[in-house]
């Protein structure tokens, strides 16, 4: 997360300053998504936040996801990763 704690007091003011109620906040930044979401339910329990992680990376036109993430190059690019044959369990 380096230093980029700010950035959860920037996504609460934002939220507070555009009065921003019942709607779903979804949020991508890494393990910083935990924080930002933690921190901007307490004065804001009434929205939702959902960590997507890179789920809608191909959706977006991003690249990265295509080199790190095996469970969507398997679903997205018929790659033959093992995540994409995985089976979980619950």
């Amino acid at each position: 997360m380096v230093d980029n704690y700010g950035t959860a007091e920037l996504v609460k003011d934002y939220i507070s300053q555009n009065n921003i109620r019942d709607h779903l906040v979804l949020c991508s930044a890494a393990s910083l998504s935990n924080f930002i979401i933690h921190e901007c339910f307490k004065e804001n329990p009434n929205n939702t936040f959902i960590d997507t992680g890179s789920a809608l990376n191909p959706y977006q036109n991003l690249e990265g996801w295509k080199y790190t993430r095996g469970y969507l190059t398997s679903y997205w690019m018929g790659s033959q990763s093992g995540y994409g044959q995985q089976i979980d369990q619950w």
